[in-house]
């Protein structure tokens, strides 16, 4: 599962686990960049000579990740001062559960099943990689997974809610 891009991503996190377009990370794999700090330090000049990324990508880059020292107005470092940023534990108690789909209640974050085909359907992210006003900062993948665990477990446990009748 990939993690979203985001200011809050550790320098380390590598490249091959974020979630870009895969020509913006295979153009990054190519020229040698494996992890968000070296997109982070690279210049937008050096990032622009690269074949296949243009404006769009480069700046595309820098809204979601930031650059070298700076992040996007209004988002939190991936480490404040005094220590790292713990990120909100996700907790089963959180979603909200139904036939028509899954919410993650503190974000908002949804995954509506489509019709007669309950493991297919559309995610929402709504909130989900982003600190909430009251400071909750829950991880994007946390929250995919357990939504996806429970609802693989709610369809097992109920398979006549999604039977296709003609």
């Amino acid at each position: 599962m990939f993690l979203y891009p985001t200011p809050e991503l550790p320098d380390d996190t590598p490249i091959d686990h974020v979630r870009f377009a895969t020509r913006i990370r295979n153009v990054l794999n190519a020229a040698g960049i494996k992890t968000v700090g070296e997109v982070r330090k690279t210049s937008d000049k050096t990032l622009l000579s690269l074949q296949d990324l243009g404006q769009g990508s480069v700046t595309h880059l820098r809204e979601t990740l930031g650059r070298d020292g700076l992040r996007p107005l209004g988002k939190k470092p991936a480490e404040p001062p005094g220590g790292h940023r713990m990120s909100t534990p996700v907790r089963r108690d959180q979603f909200e559960i139904s036939p028509k789909g899954i919410t993650h209640k503190p974000t908002g974050a949804t995954y509506t099943p489509h019709p007669g085909a309950p493991h297919s359907g559309t995610m929402n992210l709504s909130q989900l990689g982003n600190v909430l006003p009251n400071g909750e900062d829950y991880r994007p993948h946390e929250v995919t997974a357990m939504m996806e665990l429970l609802w693989a477990g709610y369809v097992d446990a109920n398979p006549r809610l999604f039977e296709v009748h003609d």
